[in-house]
């Protein structure tokens, strides 16, 4: 997850001693680091030793004057109880648990305790778990956000995010009973085909790399790409055929009008919007990828697993609900795949119409809340990890462009 708080290099000593029992010890060293300037782990720390001794009031006086002195209560409590969750100290989480539980689940306090207890549940496969501790760190996230995002932390801010797009189960069957049927099988015999999508900056930017990178791999098993071209030139979209000789590049010009949302988010998700339909029209298992991407191997062992599986993408439990699919190489299948991108679509939709600007990570969001819910609905749904092929370095090199990328 971006941003994840490390424990600090010079807190390392009290936190071994904390993890080890020795809390008087932790509590020597985070006392007084506590009080000086930037020293909210260390805030955290103490109010860790506070609560294993019982120390309740100790606790809740130490967040109180955190708020009053330093406007970074809610970093102090997410610190401390997401350390506590990387560290897999359960009983520690127990702990934390026994001092609020006379909160009700919605409760500011909580939030951080909920999302903790949902990073365990992906972690140990317990998808249902996760779902609903998510959705529990929403409500609680969503009851006080200024108490978690006045301080302006970036890792704070992208948990608020990521908890804040979820959907309640009911409204999830629901999207999910409405949705587009399965619609036909794959063509027997036909190759997995390539896709990207890009607004005019990404396509002009990293669009000749992307292609000139897969052409130098002839050994790919790629015949084809499709690149959804969103509110690009249709000249510069046609032209991106010369720079793959020998691979059929097949350009759809879409334009965003009618989406009243911030771009950045949209483009991010626009794939997804359009996975379901390209399914249906190209009728064959479909790998999209970033095309901020330069390949670096053939991608052969990733369309393989594209073909035996309804839907595939890199599968890394370091957070969440945004932090469990990564949306850099997804691919779905026609049948039960395309019945998961038509969800995923439905839920980008709902969440469009709700927020237009605090939509980052909306799209991973969307691909595991609607994997986990295919699932739930079709045991036989196959969701594949491309880690079994081999890390996502071994194919891909990220393609490095602040400038470009800010939006």
């Amino acid at each position: 997850m971006s941003g994840d708080p490390a424990q600090a290099h010079d807190l390392e000593q009290a936190w071994r001693a904390l993890f080890a029992g020795e809390i008087r010890d932790a509590a020597a060293v985070f006392q007084p680091a506590s009080l000086a300037a930037g020293s909210c782990q260390a805030a955290a720390g103490l109010f860790l030793c506070a609560a294993i001794v019982g120390a309740k009031d100790s606790a809740f006086d130490l967040l109180k004057q955190r708020a009053a002195d330093h406007n970074d209560a809610g970093l102090v409590l997410w610190q401390a109880t997401w350390i506590a969750a990387k560290n897999g100290a359960d009983r520690l989480l127990q702990i934390l648990e026994a001092l609020f539980n006379h909160l009700p689940e919605t409760a500011p306090e909580m939030a951080p305790l909920h999302y903790a207890k949902g990073h365990l549940a992906a972690l140990n496969g317990e998808a249902r778990a996760a779902v609903s501790a998510f959705f529990k760190a929403r409500a609680a996230f969503l009851s006080n956000p200024s108490w978690f995002l006045a301080n302006g932390d970036e890792t704070l801010t992208t948990v608020f995010l990521q908890c804040s797009h979820m959907i309640a189960d009911a409204e999830m069957k629901r999207i999910a009973q409405g949705g587009a049927d399965q619609g036909a099988a794959a063509r027997s015999g036909s190759p997995p085909l390539l896709a990207v999508a890009a607004d005019a900056r990404y396509l002009h930017r990293f669009g000749r790399d992307f292609l000139q990178s897969l052409a130098r791999h002839t050994d790919n098993g790629v015949e084809e790409v499709l690149v959804l071209a969103v509110d690009a030139d249709e000249a510069d979209a046609e032209e991106l055929r010369r720079y793959a000789p020998g691979i059929t590049v097949h350009v759809r010009n879409q334009d965003s009008a009618g989406w009243p949302v911030r771009k950045s988010a949209l483009y991010a998700s626009w794939r997804f919007l359009q996975a379901a339909e390209c399914l249906d029209l190209y009728n064959r298992p479909i790998l999209f990828l970033d095309i901020d991407m330069e390949i670096t191997a053939p991608l052969s062992p990733l369309l393989d697993m594209a073909e035996r599986h309804d839907f595939c993408c890199y599968v890394r439990p370091d957070g969440g609900p945004g932090g469990i699919a990564r949306a850099a190489a997804v691919s779905f299948r026609p049948g039960l795949g395309t019945s998961m991108a038509a969800l995923t679509a439905d839920y980008l939709r709902r969440r469009f119409s709700e927020e237009a600007e605090n939509l980052w990570f909306v799209d991973q969001v969307a691909l595991w809340r609607s994997a986990v819910q295919i699932g739930e609905n079709d045991p036989g749904f196959r969701w594949g990890d491309f880690t079994d092929a081999g890390p996502i370095e071994r194919f891909f090199d990220l393609v490095e462009d602040p400038d470009t990328k800010r939006r």
